[in-house]
């Protein structure tokens, strides 16, 4: 159970990051910044879990 909000944060840094390559232009940089916030994210909870 400790384990969900890592795998939560590595799932959403893998939608947005291939949504990165996938969108235009405009829809990008959304993309840019939540999976730069879910990378974030998954740092974070891997240094709490492990």
């Amino acid at each position: 159970m400790k384990y969900v909000p890592f795998m939560i944060c590595v799932i959403v840094f893998l939608f947005t990051s291939a949504g990165y390559f996938i969108t235009d232009k405009k829809t990008e940089k959304i993309y840019g910044a939540l999976s730069i916030v879910s990378i974030a994210c998954a740092i974070v909870q891997a240094a709490i879990v492990f």
